[in-house]
């Protein structure tokens, strides 16, 4: 198995795992209390492109992707 696949293998276990998916919520709140902050300090613009490297569960992308 290459490397890459191995990786997924690992990704897909851990976010299907029982227990990752009842902490998820808590994380995800806690993680969104930065966005404004985040998003402050993007300073992005309308029209503006963006790219978000796993942020977790997107609510930081949906957030940008409101502001361009």
């Amino acid at each position: 198995m290459a490397a890459d696949d191995e990786t997924n293998a690992a990704e897909r276990r851990r976010w299907n795992d029982d227990y990752w998916a009842s902490v998820w919520p808590k994380r995800e709140q806690l993680t969104s209390a930065i966005t404004d902050i985040l998003l402050g300090h993007l300073e992005l613009v309308d029209s503006e492109r963006t790219l978000d490297i796993g942020s977790g569960g997107g609510t930081t992308t949906i957030a940008a992707g409101h502001l361009v």
